[in-house]
């Protein structure tokens, strides 16, 4: 009985130390945590939409449904909205974040989180190098660095840009008017630009759109 009563007091004072470590490092790290994750929100709302220098939250109970973006913190000119799409892919949550300007074109998409399949739905992420095997091999080996070159970006993605909520439908064949689908990787393809459509289809709903006469009016006829 005694030995008995020694295990679970040993037990119950290993658990209690692990928890108080956990606990202590779970409070260390969030502050940095969540600085980083609104570092890469602030990044990737800029790339969606790279005129933009200031974005302002639209919420719905205390949620974050969109944001509208403007040149500055003045609000005086809109240019479009942006937006966090969520969708169920092949494997998992697909998460992107995108924009699109007042006429509803697709401005950017950026995917912020993925588990799709390696070599398959993993390819919406998936960065095609423009350079020869001699360029890539050339810059492996020297030492100057290219402050200036600008980052190859996923092609997938690189399709949205420009097109219309319309023409955001995935095909199997190259195309310039609509999204191609990644071979082997459908649903992972139709999933992200399903959701983009959706969500964007949404917000114009949500948001009025621009008159040619008056301006930008809100839901309740005022400039």
């Amino acid at each position: 009985m005694k030995e008995n009563l020694r295990y679970i007091l040993t037990l119950t004072l290993i658990c209690f130390v692990t928890a108080s470590l956990l606990t202590g490092v779970y409070l260390l790290t969030q502050p940095r945590i969540l600085e980083q994750k609104e570092k890469e929100k602030t990044e990737a709302l800029k790339e969606v939409m790279p005129e933009a220098g200031y974005f302002d939250a639209v919420s719905e109970e205390g949620k974050v449904i969109y944001y509208r973006a403007y040149p500055s913190s003045n609000k005086q000119r809109l240019l479009g909205f942006a937006f966090t799409a969520r969708a169920q892919g092949y494997s998992g949550v697909i998460e992107t974040m995108a924009g699109i300007d007042r006429e509803g074109k697709i401005t950017g998409v950026k995917i912020l989180q993925q588990t799709e399949t390696p070599g398959l739905g993993a390819r919406i992420s998936e960065v095609l190098k423009q350079k020869t095997l001699y360029e890539a091999t050339k810059d492996l080996f020297s030492r100057e660095k290219k402050i200036d070159e600008i980052p190859d970006k996923p092609w997938f993605c690189a399709q949205f840009k420009g097109k219309r909520i319309s023409d955001l439908i995935v095909v199997k064949t190259p195309t310039e008017k609509n999204i191609q689908a990644i071979t082997g990787a459908t649903i992972s393809s139709e999933a992200l630009t399903d959701s983009v459509r959706e969500k964007a289809k949404e917000i114009l709903r949500y948001e009025p759109r621009p008159s040619k006469h008056h301006g930008l009016h809100n839901r309740y006829g005022q400039k």
